[in-house]
């Protein structure tokens, strides 16, 4: 498992002054024999945390270690990052956010009981996160000084998981034909830890279930439930939050020469008494994808995303191709308004993918996004290239603690 890696990443964009931007990097795995990987970097690609919609650069010295199987019994990691917004956009003096910050972020945890269970695939796993995040600069608007977004941010956070998984050997699935292992099973996390920001001191209490399981036809299934709250001095809760998802992946259908995966996702996310946390959005993961909307929030909000792709024999130089075709629709709400008050946003479009299993860098994906209705600032239209895209399934042992994310 040794190794070394020195990366270069580019980006070139048009609209960008200047047009390049780029991120280099070198990575040392496991450094010694200890599993542990470290990596060092500089990006102007705005790929660290990302507070902002703006561009970011940074560089950063991170360090890991990964559960490789559920006989490790430990994992972990360190960041340490300086982060500034870099206006490559040309936008106005006022609607630029200028802001820099730095991080401090460390977490390990134990595989509880992995010497002793070689029979069972039942684990517990304890971990702790301390997390320091620093402004040095902060946006000179008023408005937004006064945004959690901007303001620096401690936090103490544990957690004890409780999980299952086995995995599925499949292909097709991100892949274009390599075998791929499906991790399947069951995890249950819960959260309790202490959070400062915005001269506010709160506890933090949370939970997270998540199934997921494989039918005898080959369709893969997940359902979780995630719910979290911050308690203030009075013993009140704050920012509230409960998110419920699902998601269905088809077997593989065999049309002629043809292979298709069809996959639907919806979730359905409510926050309460909000204080400092964002309203929920419609942009990203959990909403319409490559939507970018600033001025659409709210408290209540349920998406349906679907796609699928379908794997064809076209070949040229060992590279193969699989058309994509999508559809996002979201419906938001505030807190005195009924989840459908409002007329829903929506996005279709469709893109190709391409890859050559025989070479190191991943997925080439090429998407057209169509928007029926938008908000101020976001265009009907879209086209979206992605290199070196790395197509996965996301499932894993364990992770960081972490507050309920729903954006």
């Amino acid at each position: 498992g040794w190794g070394q890696r020195h990366q270069i990443n580019g980006l070139y964009d048009s609209d960008r002054k200047p047009g390049f931007g780029f991120e280099t990097l070198y990575r040392k795995s496991s450094v010694a024999g200890s599993l542990i990987n470290a990596t060092v970097g500089y990006t102007q690609l705005d790929n660290g945390l990302n507070i902002d919609d703006e561009i970011e650069k940074g560089y950063y010295l991170r360090l890991d270690r990964t559960l490789v199987s559920p006989y490790s019994r430990f994992a972990g990691a360190v960041e340490i990052s300086r982060n500034w917004s870099d206006n490559v956009y040309q936008k106005t003096e006022t609607g630029f956010k200028d802001y820099s910050y730095s991080i401090i972020d460390v977490w390990a945890g134990y595989n509880i009981g992995a010497k002793k269970n070689h029979g069972r695939r039942s684990r517990h796993f304890a971990a702790l996160r301390t997390f320091h995040q620093q402004f040095l600069t902060k946006p000179f608007q008023p408005e937004l000084s006064v945004l959690s977004t901007y303001n620096n941010h401690h936090f103490v956070l544990g957690a004890v998981t409780f999980y299952k998984q086995d995995f599925f050997k499949t292909n097709y699935v991100y892949g274009f034909g390599r075998t791929e292992d499906i991790p399947y099973g069951q995890t249950m996390t819960l959260l309790a830890g202490w959070s400062k920001q915005l001269g506010l001191t709160r506890n933090y209490l949370g939970c997270e279930f998540e199934k997921s399981f494989v039918h005898r036809g080959g369709n893969f299934y997940t359902l979780a439930a995630r719910v979290g709250t911050f308690i203030n001095e009075k013993n009140e809760t704050q920012d509230a939050t409960l998110l419920l998802t699902g998601s269905f992946f088809s077997h593989l259908i065999p049309y002629k020469k043809y292979r298709i995966r069809q996959s639907l996702n919806t979730s359905l996310a409510l926050t309460f008494n909000q204080g400092i946390s964002p309203y929920l959005d419609i942009n990203g993961d959990f909403g319409i994808k490559g939507f970018a909307a600033d001025s659409l929030v709210g408290t209540k909000r349920w998406v349906v995303n679907t796609e699928s792709v379908i794997f064809t024999p076209w070949n040229f130089l060992n590279f193969q191709f699989a058309p994509v075709v999508f559809a996002d629709l979201t419906f938001l709400s505030g807190r005195r308004q009924h989840i459908f008050y409002n007329k829903p946003y929506a996005g279709i479009g469709a893109g190709i993918r391409t890859r050559n299993e025989n070479l190191v860098f991943g997925t080439i994906e090429t998407r057209f996004f169509y928007y029926p209705r938008v908000a101020p600032g976001v265009e009907k239209y879209k086209l979206n290239f992605s290199f070196n895209l790395r197509v996965k399934y996301t499932g894993g042992f364990v992770k960081a603690p972490q507050f309920i994310t729903y954006n």
